[in-house]
């Protein structure tokens, strides 16, 4: 065999068909990763190894047709069935050959992820892993398309037939559901290419699928393997035939039950994109009442899209990790008794219902996710929220521990859907209050997002009264600035009395290494202060504060107020001023930084009075800061404080901020526990200097900490710091943080000068043996 390996091998590259192929495969791939990774500066492979799909099922058969039907053209194959070497031997041979030409070819893709990690960090586990998917893809193609190509003597009818069975195979699916056969359909999961090749471009390593695509290359070497022996089309070979495909079937089926009783796939994605995390098994693992889960869809409804499929192996872990967990997945169209039991509910469908006892939440697909415009302008998925509200949905019906969040209206407020909806799965109530005009005692929390025009008197003066409480305390009010505002005296005026002064203009990053894409208006903030930082499944993923205002703290502690900066832009940050003229640069800048991004302000009441349960989450308890025990401060100058001043006098003052973060994240599904009735009330307001830190460019992107942030700040200041809260899962890579120079130089070199050098190399091959 290892003669004819050589023998084959080389005579690809002792003639164009190998350069051709090679060739191909490269500018093909290099031109969906210019299309799909760097024009979208984006390091997620997938869609690139997805496309591959189809452009190697025709591709392939270019590579296979002359394998055998050439030898039978030219009689050379009698003479190599003569040779010392069995027909196993030289089918092997040849078909390893190919192999092996197919490997070069697809190496492209390395190439380009090489390319990445010049640039960025890209995901090499799930890039392996879908080489490997690739791979596994090709071995059975060639294994079909060497079957062909032993069936017939001319090249052209063994190229054509290969790409009649590639074209099949994509149809097939389609075809299937065209027919709408319910047995084809339960059958077409198990046998289609394309959902068995979908697994690995997602980043799921799955034996089931290995052993699918092993065994058909097996397969078609052994039918071709009997051709070559002389067998013929015969009886013999017909019980061959079916023996082989029985085989076949018994190995895919065996392999499949082991997968699913043995969870024999591995997810290679980072942060495991298609399992469940440590706070979904908790509140699984303490479960004392049944839960049931209902999907308004089949399963291959949801293995259509790699979105939907990514919902569909989420939710196969919770009946896995507690026998209390049922799931079902309902076809309305074929069950309409289902709606009929659920009239009080507006079905759709893909709509997931999580039932506990008598309790029912009803989750929306399309609200599964969190989403962003592609640089072509259409909507697309970005990061998954399942398991968030699923888990979410099923601790707030075993606990009902709702947060009630009033969002102020009335006077131009922006709008920020996305941070309500995440606030929203994570078990919170949002409704939109006029301060003036409601009860806001019966809200735990109050949002402010960057109103346009000024607060009236009775605003002020109710969300004085509110964060009094009648002396209850225990409220907590954020307020969300923002650069595009004007003055608002009596807002501002508000906000000073508790420690932060709001300027004008706009904060930039001087340095581009702390922005975000270049861009200086949208700054990178370290954490300063609070510990919150500790509860981020990643520490060190950047905050991003776009269109800042600037703050200062005023003091540390005077009086009854205490104030700790929680975030701070850099030193390199500087102020662009709102009469600044339109040809200021950063040299003209008379203001740097560092400047406060989000300050946390305290109001202690008297030792005495019994605290609410949310005045008692305070992250430094142990350490109060009350009004006799505080002396105030000489006040620091707004326009010069530094965003350490803040953090580290509130420290010494005993402000408040860390102690909470640092409690009990076991995210068992519970509300944390009131702390001793000695430790006094308190009410906070949390200012930030920038409302688009809410919006989807950073609360949705999942390399940023924003939004993780955000909710572990929100769950400790409204007394919920253990409760669960998961962060979104990334459906995309990383950014690539290239120029429009470096992407179309890079675009250049790997789809235009390596393939068209490849295929030089091929002419002058050719040329140089028919002259030579």
């Amino acid at each position: 065999m290892p003669a004819i390996y050589r023998r084959e091998f080389k005579s690809f590259f002792l003639t164009p068909s190998g350069y051709v192929f090679v060739a191909a495969v490269y500018f093909f791939g290099a031109y969906y990763f210019f299309i799909n990774n760097l024009v979208r500066n984006t390091t997620d492979m997938g869609e690139v190894f997805d496309r591959l799909f189809s452009v190697v099922l025709f591709l392939v058969p270019i590579l296979t047709m002359r394998l055998l039907s050439e030898e039978r053209r030219t009689g050379t194959q009698q003479l190599l069935l003569t040779a010392p070497v069995s027909r196993l031997g030289i089918v092997l041979g040849k078909y390893l050959a190919a192999l092996t030409v197919y490997l070069l070819g697809i190496s492209v893709t390395l190439l380009c992820a090489l390319v990445m990690e010049t640039a960025s960090s890209p995901d090499w586990p799930v890039i392996w892993g879908n080489v490997a998917g690739l791979a596994l893809l090709g071995a059975s193609l060639i294994g079909i398309c060497l079957f062909l190509s032993s069936v017939t003597e001319s090249q052209v009818v063994a190229a054509v037939a290969g790409f009649g069975a590639g074209l099949f195979l994509i149809l097939a699916d389609a075809l299937v559901y065209a027919l709408n056969s319910p047995l084809l359909r339960r059958i077409m999961p198990y046998i289609s290419f394309q959902g068995r090749y979908r697994g690995f471009t997602q980043g799921i390593l799955d034996f089931s699928d290995a052993v699918f695509f092993l065994g058909i290359a097996a397969f078609f070497v052994f039918l071709t393997t009997l051709l070559m022996e002389k067998w013929g089309w015969n009886l013999y070979f017909a019980l061959a035939v079916l023996g082989g495909a029985c085989v076949l079937v018994l190995s895919c089926a065996l392999a499949q039950r082991l997968t699913d009783r043995l969870s024999l796939s591995a997810d290679l994605t980072e942060g495991g994109v298609y399992r469940t995390g440590a706070q979904t098994e908790a509140v699984l693992g303490s479960l004392t009442q049944d839960v049931g889960i209902d999907v308004l869809a089949t399963r291959q409804q949801l293995a259509e899209s790699a979105y939907l499929s990514q919902v569909d192996r989420i939710l196969e872990w919770y009946p896995r990790l507690s026998g209390r967990v049922s799931l079902r997945y309902i076809d309305t169209g074929s069950d309409p008794s289902y709606a009929a039991s659920h009239s009080d509910l507006r079905l759709s469908e893909g709509d997931i219902l999580v039932t506990v006892g008598a309790q029912t939440r009803q989750l929306s697909m399309a609200n599964l996710f969190n989403y962003a415009y592609t640089a072509s302008g259409s909507l697309t998925p970005v990061s998954s929220r399942a398991e968030e509200a699923v888990t979410g949905a099923i601790a707030d019906l075993l606990t009902g521990n709702r947060v009630r969040l009033g969002v102020l209206t009335g006077n131009g407020e922006a709008d920020c859907p996305e941070f309500v909806a995440l606030l929203a799965n994570n078990s919170y109530t949002c409704e939109s209050v006029v301060p003036s005009t409601a009860d806001l005692s019966a809200y735990d929390a109050l949002a402010l997002f960057a109103p346009v025009t000024d607060l009236s008197e009775d605003d002020v003066r109710a969300l004085d009264a509110y964060l009094y409480a009648g002396g209850a305390y225990g409220k907590t009010l954020f307020y969300f600035a923002s650069a595009t505002q004007g003055e608002l005296p009596r807002l501002e005026a508000f906000v000073r009395e508790w420690g932060v002064e709001i300027g004008q203009g706009a904060v930039f990053e001087s340095d581009s290494s702390r922005t975000y894409q270049y861009q200086p208006f949208y700054p990178l903030a370290d954490f300063a202060g609070g510990g919150y930082e500790a509860k981020l499944t990643d520490a060190s993923a950047p905050m991003l504060l776009p269109l800042s205002r600037p703050l200062g703290v005023l003091f540390a502690a005077r009086d009854a107020y205490t104030t700790q900066t929680l975030l701070t832009f850099a030193a390199s940050a500087a102020l662009r001023p709102a009469d600044a003229p339109t040809d200021f640069s950063a040299a003209d800048a008379t203001r740097w930084g560092p400047f406060p991004a989000m300050v946390l302000c305290t109001r202690t009441g008297p030792a005495g009075t019994a605290p609410t349960a949310a005045s008692a989450v305070t992250p430094n308890a142990a350490a109060p800061a009350s009004a006799e025990a505080s002396s105030a401060p000489a006040p620091v100058d707004a326009s010069s404080a530094p965003a350490s001043v803040g953090a580290s006098s509130a420290a010494s003052a005993g402000s408040t901020g860390s102690g909470s973060a640092q409690g009990d994240t076991s995210g068992a599904g519970m509300a944390s526990t009131a702390p001793a009735a000695a430790t006094p009330p308190r009410s906070h307001l949390v200012v930030a200097a920038s409302t688009e830190m809410l919006g989807a460019l950073s609360i949705q992107n999942t390399s940023l900490a924003d939004g993780e942030y955000l909710l572990a700040l929100w769950n400790s200041l409204t007394d919920r710091g253990s409760f669960v809260a998961i962060p979104p899962k990334s459906l995309s890579g990383k950014t690539l943080g290239l120029t429009t120079g470096q992407v179309s130089l890079l675009g250049s070199i790997l789809g235009g000068v390596i393939p068209i050098g490849i295929l030089l190399a091929g002419a002058f091959v050719w040329f140089y043996r028919r002259n030579g």
